[in-house]
């Protein structure tokens, strides 16, 4: 729809499950979804979530598969999201509701690949900001009630971790309110 005129356009995007959508620029938006499950929808197996990008005035069809069709990239979960300087997609592949790897890719580098921050799903870590090359991460990796952290995203290696904050016994938690950040 066309917020100023109320004019509904025809970017449906249809069989989108348990997704977010990530705006990219004024572009186009990443979103996950599966494939369109064969024989009864309600009760068929989806189990290779995908990350696609829609460019903004094209069909669905068109959408590029971003990640997820590979057998290696089988996940029952994955997310993507761009930093809000549009400068990094960063993918959140989960097994499960909780507990991810995570990849980033630089968006202002041509042709660039997916760079592995976390390889493993032994915790829940996501990208909550970033300041240029400087990523700030929440996780439980070693760290029972969660911490800040931050990993540079030219060379990013999930340990170690350089510690932003964490209080002993007191969860982390960011919250947002405007441009501001609070734990």
């Amino acid at each position: 729809m066309n917020v100023e005129t109320k004019e509904i356009i025809e970017d449906t995007i249809v069989d989108v499950k348990f997704s977010g959508m990530s705006w990219y620029k004024n572009e186009g938006f990443y979103y996950s979804s599966y494939d369109k499950p064969k024989g009864s929808e309600l009760s068929a197996k989806t189990d290779q979530h995908k990350v696609y990008y829609h460019k903004l005035g094209t069909s669905q069809k068109d959408d590029a598969i971003i990640y997820g069709d590979k057998p290696e990239e089988k996940h029952r979960y994955i997310y993507g999201g761009v930093t809000e300087d549009n400068r990094y997609l960063f993918i959140s592949p989960r097994i499960s509701t909780s507990r991810n790897k995570l990849y980033i890719k630089d968006l202002t580098q041509a042709n660039s690949k997916f760079v592995e921050i976390i390889g493993d799903t032994d915790s829940n870590t996501y990208v909550i900001e970033n300041e240029g090359s400087k990523l700030f991460l929440v996780t439980n990796r070693e760290a029972a009630n969660q911490k800040i952290v931050t990993v540079d995203a030219s060379n990013p290696t999930p340990r170690p971790m350089e510690g932003f904050y964490s209080r002993n016994g007191i969860r982390a938690q960011p919250i947002y309110c405007g441009w501001l950040l609070f734990c």
